[in-house]
């Protein structure tokens, strides 16, 4: 009976670090296609650097920037005049990401808020799965 507790704990427990994943690609890694979309960077001609919008290259950045990460067919990459990298979002793709990486809805309160419930769900099946595997254990015997 303990083990099907582990079972459904882990599971909670797997949602719980998907979610952490999935707001913390919104938030900081989005932030670079929310930037870029703000200002209609969709060409390199309108492509800009980094310092300019104010974003910095954060390790987690830069691992969805490189080939096969989370941007790098969203967000290319131009040089610039002075050798500088500039940034900008894919034409056909920035619809896509614009709405991907919205912010709405990506709030710490959020992230909290679905831990905590996962945190109820598991508590709540650890004191309740005993009873109710009992009551239907009781009522399969007495058919």
């Amino acid at each position: 009976m303990e083990d099907i507790i582990w079972i459904v704990w882990m599971l909670l427990g797997g949602i719980g670090v998907a979610a952490g994943c999935l707001w913390y690609s919104r938030k900081f890694v989005g932030e670079l296609v929310r930037k870029l979309a703000e200002i209609d960077a969709t060409s390199p001609e309108t492509a800009v650097a980094l310092s300019a919008i104010h974003c910095r290259l954060t390790p987690p950045l830069r691992l969805a920037l490189r080939e096969g990460g989370a941007l790098y067919e969203t967000v290319l990459r131009t040089d610039g005049p002075d050798g500088e990298e500039l940034y900008y979002l894919a034409p056909e793709k920035a619809k896509m990401a614009k709405a991907k990486y919205r912010n709405e809805g990506t709030t710490i309160f959020t992230l909290l808020l679905i831990l905590g419930l996962l945190v109820l769900v598991g508590v709540l099946f650890t004191v309740f799965y005993p009873k109710i595997s009992e009551f239907l254990q009781n009522f399969s015997n007495g058919s």
